[in-house]
């Protein structure tokens, strides 16, 4: 299983998608704001959690969102 969470700038989750296309609705009330995107991916067999940085979503004033993937 694969997800992605948003992380606030202080380092708490905010909230959580099952995917990229359902960032803007995670973060539709969120504070204008830069948040950092994790990709977690869990599986059955293993006993933790991978964690990937994948980028950042730019909440604007205007209720926009922007994604930002890392760089290669």
């Amino acid at each position: 299983m694969t997800f992605f969470q948003f992380l606030a700038p202080s380092g708490e989750i905010i909230g959580s998608a099952s995917s990229l296309a359902d960032v803007a609705s995670v973060l539709r009330d969120a504070q204008p704001s830069r948040y950092h995107v994790q990709e977690v991916s869990m599986t059955s067999f293993s006993a933790g959690r991978w964690l990937n940085p994948w980028g950042t979503a730019i909440r604007d004033d205007d209720g926009r969102v922007t994604l930002e993937p890392r760089p290669a």
